[in-house]
């Protein structure tokens, strides 16, 4: 019975979206297509083409005040084959799992020197940390809104809008501003409680009355992913769609970003040779699979270097060492971390049509 109940009301949120937005015209399109959406986009544009999610301001509750427990605590509930979001800081280890973000999208973290927000758009997979802007002391909320269908958060302390994927204010006071990245990588909690046994891992605690046990759009069972994850198709009709069909619209890329240039990624290029060396722009980078955590890592690196792995270390063709997250251990200074995340393909096209595509 909680498991219909459960599907009607999002049954419900989604027809009053759909409901509440008109379909373009085929004039409307036209325009669409003059509208400069490179990443020195006309970010008025997106604007214009919020959409309703359904849900009123906060009706998709962030978490504010985050309850972390042991692996071994978490290990009680979670299973092996769920998902959780990793993020790794200069001194702690974070796992939120996404059975419980999936109803919340957003957590904030206030601890001591720690303050960023761990956010997760289900409708198009990404799962992104933000830090907060220089000098506010704020935090992010749902805004009940979506352009592309990702996930529109809003600043508490401006009002302002900021795209999840985009990561750039719309209006306000943070209008064109840019908000500083880290890197967060899905895992298995298999994986996880083996590699990261003092990790803080987000508990089921979270003051709000949520069946964590139920996804509201699928599933990322023992069987993968199922309903909205894994079948074709969007609720919500994107500004730009992929007409060369380089990937299924699902399909998790890694989107790379460097100024003005963006960059998709194929993953199982780097999962199949262990490594992979591109460009973009003037700029080296290497992307290097993680076998014990099967996961892909990105860093900038020099014209003439090259790095593998050695056991926890990363060393160059030179001998230099560096931690995984990039931090010197002997070389003279730190690996630059670009800004990349996953992401399902046709959110990333609709968002940067013009993008440079590795696959």
């Amino acid at each position: 019975m909680n498991k219909l109940i459960l599907l009607l009301t999002v049954l419900i949120l989604l027809l009053t979206a759909c409901a509440s937005t008109s379909k373009p015209t085929s004039n409307e399109s036209q325009d669409l297509d003059s509208l400069s959406l490179s990443p020195n986009q006309n970010r008025q544009a997106l604007l214009d083409h919020v959409l309703s999610g359904g849900p009123p301001p906060d009706g998709i509750p962030s978490i504010d005040e985050g309850v972390f427990e042991s692996v071994e605590k978490a290990d009680q509930w979670l299973e092996d084959f769920d998902q959780v979001f990793l993020y790794e800081s200069e001194d702690k280890v974070y796992l939120f799992p996404q059975r419980i973000l999936v109803w919340h999208e957003i957590v904030n973290i206030h601890e001591g020197d720690q303050k960023f927000s761990l956010t997760y758009c289900p409708l198009t997979g990404s799962a992104i940390c933000y830090f907060y802007p220089d000098g506010l002391n704020t935090s992010f909320g749902t805004s009940g809104k979506l352009i592309n269908s990702n996930l529109l958060m809003y600043d508490r302390a401006t009002d302002a809008y900021i795209s999840q994927i985009d990561g750039v204010g719309l209006n306000n006071e943070l209008k064109d501003v840019a908000l500083k990245s880290a890197p967060v990588f899905w895992l298995d909690w298999s994986l996880a409680k083996l590699y990261f046994k003092e990790a803080f891992v987000l508990s089921k605690d979270t003051g709000f009355i949520r069946n964590y046990n139920e996804d509201p759009y699928g599933d990322y069972g023992s069987n993968g992913p199922s309903g909205y994850y894994l079948n074709d198709g969007t609720i919500f009709k994107p500004i730009y769609e992929d007409s060369n069909n380089f990937f299924t619209d699902k399909y998790s890329i890694i989107g790379v970003k460097q100024d003005d240039l963006r960059l998709a990624l194929d993953p199982e290029i780097v999962r199949t040779n262990g490594s992979h060396n591109f460009d973009l722009g003037a700029l080296k980078l290497q992307a290097l699979y993680d076998e014990n955590l099967d996961i892909v890592r990105l860093y900038y690196v020099q014209e003439d270097q090259d790095i593998d792995w050695i056991g926890n270390q990363l060393v160059s063709s030179t001998g230099d060492t560096w931690n995984l997250q990039g931090k010197r251990i002997t070389a003279s200074q730190d690996l630059e971390i670009p800004l990349y995340f996953e992401v399902m393909w046709f959110a990333w096209y609709a968002f940067y049509p013009e993008t440079e595509v590795i696959r």
